[in-house]
């Protein structure tokens, strides 16, 4: 699988779930989506290097860390 393919199946990945799950109201209680990506490379685009065997967490469809390997680790539940 080549990074282009990883990167998208990331993608896709951070975008599919369950939109939720039921409380006892019957009412759909938010459910967070986090995935945790380690390993990749990391090609940040602004003119800065790339960073080798990155880690990222998503959550939500939404990059919130970028980081080195082992600066950070897996949430629970991603």
């Amino acid at each position: 699988m080549n990074r282009f393919s990883a990167a998208a199946l990331c993608l896709f990945l951070a975008g599919c779930g369950p939109g939720g799950t039921s409380t006892e109201s019957g009412t759909k209680a938010p459910e967070k989506d986090v995935v945790f990506v380690s390993g990749a490379l990391l090609v940040p685009g602004d003119g800065t290097p790339p960073i080798e065997e990155a880690t990222m967490i998503i959550e939500n469809g939404v990059i919130t860390q970028i980081g080195k390997k082992k600066e950070f680790y897996a949430p629970k539940g991603s």
